[in-house]
């Protein structure tokens, strides 16, 4: 490539919020045989990686992680077989151009724009993997059906950061035992520590590792970053979590799946137990704030495998997310709401829910087969990524205000 740099935005130190991004000029990342070089085109930013303790100190600088991409294959390593440059490919990995492993990236159909494809490998991979691991709904829609709660159902989804608290003494002992970021209870400043990160990312392969197979350059694609590149125009990664993007998903809409979109159908699928085959028993879940950034994935991948879904939202929402396929929807703030009492009489299958101290433990296992699928249906239009707002990179400290305010409906996209 002729382009040496690439523009980034990193934090110059810790805490400051918005105000302590800095841009700058970079090296654009060099391959492993197993890699693949993405010019990116849209990230999605995850609440769950905006934190100080999640990012690592360069030249005094700290650099923001992304996931959540789609972009541009622009070069591919030696070992790379999926690929080929010119792919669009939604993944998991950061930066505007990134170093990403072949496995972590998958085909980008046109009919997937680069901000669809952006919002799916950590969303939409940890949605997928809640819905058919933790709920058990099998994707062929052979299981039973299901009523599934899900809070928070108006976002995107969870990262997979180490959030501690602790009292102000023992901070610096759970920063060195690797939490991602720690706060002190007895304070509301502890909030502040946020930084900014993300994890989807949507873009186009424009260099391929010499053990790439999967993709080319050129190629549009998806992926979950895993912390493979940085918040900037180019990034490096394997090729076992990036898919590529049809032409039909947008970069926005790809850089929405991984993290949220493969959550939710774990959710559905370990923790309700709903068959996404079809072949299970007709279930009712309940989703609590169904705008909130896992949510906004959760409701409409329940649909698709044909679970009753009952959600919870502010009356604001309540058209956008009656749109979105939920059969019952409930105002937070009201009586029933609160009592989350179905309108209808309904009786839940499952409630997905950390109130009353009922977790329900869900680790994200994020897998190119399901981030695959999750794309599939977007091309379809049998799911539509929630997008709050789109940002361009030069504007990324709008994005990062948004996102730190905690009222995002549905993803906060990046625009690279």
């Amino acid at each position: 490539m002729a382009a040496k740099l690439m523009h980034a935005v990193q934090y110059k130190s810790f805490g400051g919020g918005p105000s302590g991004l800095k841009h700058v000029e970079i090296p654009i990342p060099t391959l492993k045989k197993d890699e693949v070089l993405l010019k990116l085109e849209a990230a999605s930013l995850n609440p769950g990686s905006l934190v100080d303790w999640a990012t690592e100190v360069y030249n005094g600088v700290r650099r923001i992680d992304l996931t959540d991409v789609a972009g541009e294959m622009v070069e591919v390593g030696q070992g790379v077989k999926k690929f080929k440059v010119g792919d669009k490919v939604v993944a998991l990995l950061s930066y505007s151009f990134a170093a990403a492993k072949e496995k972590s990236v998958v085909a980008w159909p046109l009919e997937v724009s680069a901000d669809e494809g952006s919002s799916l490998p950590v969303v939409g991979l940890s949605a997928h993997q809640a819905l058919t691991k933790d709920a058990g709904i099998k994707l062929d829609r052979t299981g039973e059906l299901k009523n599934v709660l899900i809070t928070g159902a108006a976002g995107g989804l969870g990262n997979t950061h180490v959030t501690a608290t602790c009292g102000a003494r023992n901070i610096e002992l759970v920063k060195s035992l690797g939490a991602d970021e720690v706060l002190d209870y007895m304070t509301p400043e502890g909030v502040a520590l946020k930084s900014p990160s993300a994890t989807d990312v949507a873009g186009e392969v424009v260099e391929v590792g010499q053990g790439a197979k999967k993709f080319k350059f050129g190629d549009k694609v998806v992926l979950l970053c895993h912390f493979s590149g940085r918040l900037a125009e180019f990034a490096a990664t394997n090729e076992r979590l990036m898919v590529a993007r049809p032409p039909e998903v947008s970069a926005a809409e790809g850089a929405c799946l991984p993290v949220a979109g493969l959550t939710a159908p774990q959710t559905l699928t370990q923790c309700a137990r709903v068959k996404l085959d079809g072949t299970g028993q007709n279930k009712e879940h309940i989703d609590h704030c169904c705008l909130w950034w896992r949510g906004a994935l959760c409701s409409p991948t329940s649909k698709a495998w044909d679970t009753n879904v009952t959600a919870t939202c502010g009356a604001c929402n309540i058209e956008l997310v009656k749109s979105l396929g939920a059969d019952e929807v409930l105002e937070y703030r009201n009586v029933d709401g609160a009592a989350l009492k179905s309108p209808s009489g309904r009786k839940y299958d499952f409630n997905l829910t950390f109130s009353k101290k009922q977790l329900v433990p869900l680790l994200m296992i994020p897998k190119d087969v399901n981030l695959e699928y999750l794309v599939k249906l977007v091309k379809e239009g049998k799911l539509k990524p929630v997008i709050d707002s789109m940002h361009p990179l030069s504007k990324a400290e709008d994005a990062w205000l948004k996102s730190i305010d905690g009222h995002a409906t549905g993803n906060i996209i990046l625009e690279l």
